[in-house]
C-alpha cells in the first residue's frame, strides 16, 4: 500500500513541476541555477515521458511540455538565462494566448450564429 502512495506522490510532484515549466521566469531560474548540472539535465530527459498522450492529458498548461523539450538544448538553456530572451518568450507567450482567445471567441460567435439559422 505504501508503494502505491509513493508512486502517486511522485506522479503529483512531477506533474506540478512539469506544469510550472509554463512560466518563463521559472524556466529562466532553472536555466540559471541548474543549466550546467548534468544530473538535473538527465532528470529533464527522464521527464520527457510526460509528452506521451497517456500522461500529457494530465497537463494543465501545454506550454510546459514545449519548454520541457526546449530545456533539453544547451543553447536554449544559455539563451533563456538572459533577461531579454526571457522577456521575448514571455511576450510571445502572451500574444499567443491573446490570439488564441480572440480566435476562440470568433469561432464560438460564428458557430452560434450558424446554429441559430
Amino acid at each position: 500500500m505504501a508503494e502505491v502512495s509513493d508512486e502517486r506522490q511522485r506522479f503529483e510532484l512531477e506533474l506540478e513541476f512539469i506544469n510550472s515549466l509554463a512560466n518563463p521566469q521559472y524556466v529562466q531560474w532553472i536555466a540559471q541555477t541548474y543549466g550546467h548540472d548534468d544530473s538535473f539535465i538527465k532528470y529533464l530527459q527522464y521527464l520527457l515521458y510526460w509528452k506521451q498522450p497517456h500522461y500529457a492529458k494530465c497537463i494543465i498548461y501545454p506550454h510546459s511540455l514545449h519548454f520541457l523539450g526546449l530545456l533539453q538544448s544547451k543553447e536554449f538553456r544559455t539563451a533563456i538565462a538572459l533577461a531579454p530572451v526571457r522577456e521575448l518568450v514571455e511576450n510571445q507567450q502572451f500574444f499567443m494566448w491573446q490570439h488564441f482567445k480572440s480566435n476562440r471567441e470568433s469561432l464560438q460567435s460564428t458557430t452560434s450564429s450558424a446554429t441559430e439559422r
